[in-house]
């Protein structure tokens, strides 16, 4: 099957609300290149994304862009910094017994002194995000593979239709081939008798001429 190198591919899937678009344009190219452009914090999905494309492409250059919209809501933890915190505690009540006065003390208080408590963000799970980038991309892959067979197929018409006009010509130019030695005889003839006016041709001559000429002139092996 003849396929083309140019095509597009575009691919999407979502899961859990983590969203992954995978567009991917394809041209020709004497070894396979590939190009991938995604967002700085999935970096490290590139190589598995130029993995998987190897699997079915091994010739062109391929731009993939890929986009990830994380459509859940950052997740956030709450630390508590305990040696901090009881830092704060023994200091404070230090500071009640050197002012001599009633060391009361709520958690809420606690809470509210700096960096007792820091909200972290959770750490993305890339195993979970490449999960819905492999299906995007498996999408984009088979729309591209459809269009380039879709394209192999029309230049496959018009090669056999190039083929078959060619194959006319050379059918007509055999056909009148074994006539050149005879048409190049009466133009020679022709234009030797008007420079030469009244004077007699030698024929066998005119002959080995033709003959010479019509052997340079020869097409045979073109036509093979």
């Amino acid at each position: 099957m003849l396929r083309s190198m140019t095509g597009f591919g575009r691919g999407e899937y979502e899961k859990d609300g983590l969203h992954a678009t995978v567009e991917i344009r394809s041209v020709n190219h004497r070894f396979l290149e590939l190009v991938v452009r995604i967002s700085r914090p999935y970096f490290s999905l590139e190589e598995k994304i130029k993995e998987r494309v190897q699997q079915d492409i091994a010739r062109g250059h391929l731009d993939i862009y890929v986009n990830i919209e994380d459509r859940r809501g950052k997740k956030r933890n709450v630390k508590l910094d305990k040696e901090l915190v009881l830092a704060y505690y023994n200091s404070l009540k230090e500071m009640a017994k050197t002012l001599n006065i009633d060391f009361q003390l709520k958690v809420n208080d606690l809470a509210q002194l700096p960096d007792a408590l820091v909200v972290e963000e959770s750490e993305e799970d890339l195993d979970e995000v490449w999960s819905v980038v492999e299906k995007a991309l498996a999408e984009g892959m088979a729309h591209l593979s459809e269009m380039r067979t879709r394209e192999g197929a029309r230049l496959c018409e018009d090669l056999i239709l190039r083929k078959n006009r060619i194959a006319g010509y050379v059918e007509e130019i055999k056909k009148r081939a074994p006539l050149l030695s005879e048409e190049l005889r009466n133009r020679l003839k022709s234009r030797l008798q008007t420079l030469l006016d009244d004077c007699e041709i030698d024929e066998n001559r005119l002959a080995a001429e033709v003959i010479l000429f019509a052997e340079r002139s020869s097409i045979t092996e073109e036509l093979v």
